[in-house]
């Protein structure tokens, strides 16, 4: 996996966190003191990078057994977490996994919300280790791209949120789906 592909990787998995990004300025009222944005991102990135690689480690114990189908199994891991993005994206804003109302100087509410934006990133590092591929890399540059797009988010969320409702989401899903059939057509 190229540098590339890492940082394409990188966006499509930090959608998620930029939606909640979004969410958590406009849910201020006002943008978020630069502390608590920086607080935000901080999280987000540390377990966007940290799921890819807990994925990879996972998978090497049972590579062994799946080696022949491998590519398969990245393709459909892909494929299914970006059409999810891209469906969760269609539902509305009743199913933004931040209420109006959520504080966003709640370190408890931060902490669970970027293990949940994270959990695709997860399967992500069993696709990686299905294609034979270091992980420290893809995971860096993903933690990275995350914490940019996240700090982004919570300095133009109040802006942002009328104008995207959803669409940074649909997007990241749509890249996922074409990393997956990427993978395929690689194998």
């Amino acid at each position: 996996m190229g540098i590339t592909e890492s940082i394409f990787t990188g966006l499509a998995l930090s959608m998620d966190a930029f939606a909640v990004s979004v969410c958590f300025a406009a849910a201020s009222g006002r943008a978020l003191p630069a502390k608590n944005a920086f607080i935000i991102a901080a999280f987000f990135g540390f377990f966007q990078c940290m799921m890819p690689i807990l994925g990879y480690g996972a998978s090497e114990i049972a590579y062994k057994f799946i080696e022949s189908f491998d590519h398969w199994i990245a393709f459909g891991i892909l494929l299914v977490i970006g059409l999810k993005m891209i469906k969760d994206s269609l539902c509305g804003d009743e199913n933004r996994p931040v209420s109006k109302y959520a504080d966003p100087s709640d370190i408890r509410l931060i902490f669970m919300l970027a293990i949940a934006t994270s959990i695709d990133a997860l399967a992500v590092g069993v696709s990686i280790a299905c294609r034979k591929i270091q992980i420290w890399e893809p995971a860096l540059a993903i933690g990275i791209v995350t914490f940019a797009v996240s700090l982004f988010g919570c300095f133009l969320g109040t802006k942002l949120e009328r104008i995207l409702k959803g669409r940074a989401e649909m997007f990241g899903g749509a890249v996922l789906v074409a990393i997956a059939f990427k993978v395929l057509f690689e194998a």
